[in-house]
């Protein structure tokens, strides 16, 4: 999905509504919980999603890795197939 590029003037207007939640989290001490935004959001969903790929694909190329060690080799008068 091709996401939208933003116009320079809004990423300045986006600096500047940082700046002043920045400021607004200093003079409050930092009580109020920090919210998640969208982009945020979509890069944690994203990497946890990643992680549990990788993990499925570790276990099952580990699960590959014991069925052939447990497997005799095919120069022991075993016969292998290539196809």
């Amino acid at each position: 999905m091709k996401k939208k590029k933003k116009s320079k003037r809004q990423k300045l207007e986006n600096d500047k509504d940082v700046n002043a939640d920045d400021d607004l989290r200093e003079q409050i001490g930092d009580k109020v919980p920090q919210q998640e935004t969208e982009e945020e959001y979509d890069a944690r969903l994203e990497r946890e999603e990643r992680e549990r790929l990788e993990e499925a694909k570790r276990k099952e190329l580990e699960r590959i890795k014991r069925k052939y060690e447990s497997t005799p080799p095919a120069a022991e008068g075993g016969v292998r197939f290539k196809g």
